[in-house]
């Protein structure tokens, strides 16, 4: 994205029409350095020269032939900086077919024609390539072009005028003829106009000396819907009505596929409903639409008007275009899956590729893995997508093991591996935070070339982010070049969850500069690194920047982070209020947030209305009753405490239980509170016992009042004492080589407790300690966290 505005340089080209008869004092020089210059410096020397001009008090800056000719060359060899040059021999611009009486007007207005020759060739050679970012920038250049031509032929026709009054001699239509041949490279929809790209273009060559040729129009529909070029399919289909082909099956199709391809699905089925005569690629064709589309019941309504017809058998492309239609909505249609799998089965096509691969992603994303996983062992043939789908499945179900697994099943059998298995295996390394896994992935991506998939990269950095290596997440991201606004959104969340808050508002800044506007997920990014650290004012700062200047609407995680925000904060009431703000009702993660919040400033007043609206919108969730109950006793409210508890114990709410493992070795340790099961556990506590007593030499004490259970504090420090996150930190002591971070996880929060034992663990050892709790990470570094305590 361009750096300098189209307003700026639609402000600087408008300005010329008032004094286009006047002595120009724009400074030649700066503009005729253009032509030296790349796109964005380009427009950086004309917002100078802009500048220049209005210090010297040129209020409106004007243009003559002269420096029209200059701007002209300098922007042109602009656009050749776009390396989409393919050496295609250009066709002869629409200028050098003019007169020759033209031709030597238009050499009076300062050598005009050579200039919009050069643009006009220079857009052809890039015609085949060029997507829509790019037409956008060269959108851009094209539309000042334009202006300063305006600008140069106003000030010619006037002084033609001019001529003639003083001569009387008639002037000629120079205007118009320019007129008509700039016209012709306006594009209808970006004001330009590709004339080999644009269909409406090619529409003349479909009839040549009186002879009809459909070959042209089909490729010209294939056209249309490759580049999603709606108008041009419009004009297309008027020209079939023109010429009498509706009834054409093989042309509508065609039509069909292009008003599908341009998201236009009504057209589409206006069409498939006109057709006299259909086939059985007008209702796969259709079907697939309404699936692309996500209208899962026009579907299958269609499916069963088809069936109904009963003048077409079904084919594999017809059952799998249903079967995915089933997983486009945000509703899952178990039943409809399960009677095509009926269908399926009944039809002998199950044996399919693509109806089985179908079939398995539809079930998984159901959540009925089981099924997904029977249908996939029962294929006698699958293909890489088959194995891709099942292993985005168990990823998507939760199942991280089982997708490692039949990864390494996929390896043994020398499976081509894909982007989007590799992407699926190294989300299941980040939620499992196993590393060296996820560093053998990295190597496998080298060697099969798809290291350079942007896709796949950024996959990889939040891997290398989620396990604890934030350095090396970085390093990768700086490395790529290209980087899209998912690599950008990647890196900004890593920082967030590390705490990293000055990294993140350094990276949301640098994002905009290099031409990427942020969006949703970039500010829940930014807002999340706020509540970390407990920064109120720049969070709604943040928040009210997302809405005023890039206009976007808060979600329900922006409006839970504000929530957190000021609930860390202690401004309990202030997000109580927000919650009653919320346009769209608040959900059980704001509740969460703020009962979280009441448990750190021990306010029972908010606790109780925010676990009673946590009760019911979640009532198998165990942990809102566990924390109430740890409020009730931070308060010292010990009846309360036990009529929590038992309300828990009688409801079949279950609470989760506090776990933590750590990788060594190839292998992951686990840990609970007070394990016994691990087979050295007895030497992990006799060496936690030693390590206490050194660490009450630096001045640790047990903090019993994190531990909320009614019992005296000889119990309560034996209890705080074998928490998980010790248990696996003194392991891996005992495995781990000196100067090797110690990474650990843990599916619940940190206690104050456990927080306060690393930081003197840490001094005390000299190692690094990377704790992953159920919300952000904790680095640990001689006696200090990266969280300051707040967390």
């Amino acid at each position: 994205m361009l750096s300098f505005g189209k307003q700026d340089a639609r402000d600087y080209f408008d300005s010329q029409q008032a004094n286009a008869l006047k002595t120009s004092r724009d400074p030649l020089g700066k503009m005729e350095s253009l032509g030296r210059l790349s796109t964005q410096e380009a427009y950086g020397s004309v917002r100078d020269a802009i500048s220049e001009m209005k210090a010297k008090g040129v209020s409106d800056p004007i243009i003559n032939p002269e420096v029209a000719v200059k701007v002209f060359n300098g922007l042109t060899n602009s656009i050749s900086s776009i390396k989409y040059n393919h050496g295609k021999n250009p066709r002869e611009s629409f200028l050098d077919r003019l007169p020759t009486t033209t031709k030597e007007k238009l050499l009076q207005v300062s050598r005009l024609q050579d200039a919009m020759s050069y643009i006009y060739r220079q857009l052809e050679e890039m015609k085949e390539s060029l997507q829509s970012d790019l037409r956008h920038q060269v959108s851009l250049l094209v539309r000042p072009m334009q202006q300063a031509l305006d600008a140069a032929i106003q000030h010619h026709d006037a002084d033609l005028q001019k001529r003639s009054a003083e001569s009387g001699e008639r002037p000629n239509g120079l205007m118009k003829t320019l007129s008509r041949c700039t016209a012709k490279i306006c594009y209808t929809h970006y004001n330009l106009h590709y004339k080999n790209f644009s269909a409406i273009a090619n529409a003349a060559q479909i009839q040549q000396d009186g002879i009809f040729d459909i070959s042209n129009l089909h490729s010209i529909l294939q056209l249309c819907a490759r580049e999603r070029e709606t108008i041009q399919g419009k004009a297309c289909h008027a020209k079939i009505i023109h010429i009498g082909l509706k009834a054409d099956c093989l042309t509508s199709n065609m039509l069909i596929n292009a008003y599908s391809k341009c998201g236009l699905v009504d057209n589409a089925r206006k069409v498939f409903d006109e057709l006299p005569q259909r086939s059985i690629v007008s209702w796969n064709t259709m079907i697939g639409s309404y699936a692309k589309d996500g209208q899962t019941q026009q579907a299958l309504a269609l499916f069963m008007d088809m069936q109904r017809d009963g003048n077409f058998p079904f084919t594999e492309f017809t059952v799998s275009s249903v079967l995915c239609a089933c997983t486009c909505s945000t509703k899952c249609h178990v039943f409809e899956c399960k009677q095509l799998h009926g269908f399926a089965i009944k039809a002998a096509m199950d044996w399919n590729v693509f109806v089985g691969t179908a079939l398995l992603d539809v079930y998984a994303k159901c959540s009925l893995i089981k099924d997904a996983s029977m249908v996939f062992e029962c294929m006698p043939e699958r293909s890489d997508v088959t194995w891709s789908s099942m292993v985005a499945g168990f990823v998507q179900n939760e199942l991280y093991e089982e997708a490692l697994q039949l990864f390494r099943r996929a390896q043994v059998m020398r499976l081509e591996i894909n982007q989007f298995m590799v992407s699926s295996i190294l989300s299941a390394c980040a939620c499992l935070a196993v590393l060296i896994e996820g560093k053998q992935l990295h190597a496998v991506m080298s060697k099969t070339g798809l290291g350079s998939n942007l896709f796949v990269v950024a996959s990889l950095t939040d891997m290398y982010a989620k396990c604890g290596s934030i350095g090396e997440a970085y390093a990768l991201f700086s490395g790529i070049e290209g980087k899209n606004v998912v690599m950008w959104n990647v890196m900004i969340s890593g920082f967030a969850k590390h705490a990293h808050s000055m990294e993140v508002r350094i990276l949301f800044e640098k994002m905009q500069q290099a031409g990427f506007l942020p969006n949703e997920f970039t500010y829940v990014s930014v807002l999340s690194s706020c509540s970390h650290l407990g920064m109120v004012e720049k969070g709604k700062r943040y928040f009210n920047l997302m809405v005023k200047q890039h206009g976007i609407f808060p979600n329900v995680l922006h409006y839970s982070c504000m929530v957190d925000i000021l609930g860390r904060a202690g401004l309990i009431r202030e997000a109580y209020d927000l919650i009653a703000m919320v346009p769209f009702g608040a959900t059980a993660s704001m509740w969460g947030s703020l009962l979280a919040s009441c448990r750190n400033y021990s306010n029972l007043e908010f606790a109780e209305i925010a676990a009673k609206q946590l009760f019911e919108m979640e009532p198998g969730n165990a942990g809102n009753h566990v924390l109430l109950s740890n409020i009730y006793a931070a308060n010292q409210k010990w009846e309360e405490v036990a009529r929590t508890r038992k309300f828990l114990k009688d409801s079949e709410a279950r609470k989760e239980k506090g776990k933590s493992w750590i990788e060594i070795k190839d292998k992951v340790h686990t840990f609970m509170v007070g394990e016994r099961r691990h087979p050295r556990i007895t030497e992990i506590y006799s060496k936690l016992e030693k390590l206490v007593e050194d660490l009450k030499d630096l001045g640790y004490e047990l903090w019993t009042e994190h531990d909320l259970h009614d019992v005296g504090d000889d119990v309560k420090e034996e209890l705080l004492r074998h928490h998980s996150e010790k248990l696996a930190f003194t392991f891996a002591l005992m495995c781990l080589s000196s100067g090797v971070p110690i990474r650990i996880m843990k599916n619940l929060r940190i206690c104050g407790d456990c927080h306060s034992f690393m930081k003197i663990a840490s001094k005390f050892t000299g190692r690094e300690i990377i704790i992953r709790d159920v919300t952000r990470f904790h680095h640990f570094r001689n006696g200090c966290c990266s969280c300051g305590d707040f967390w």
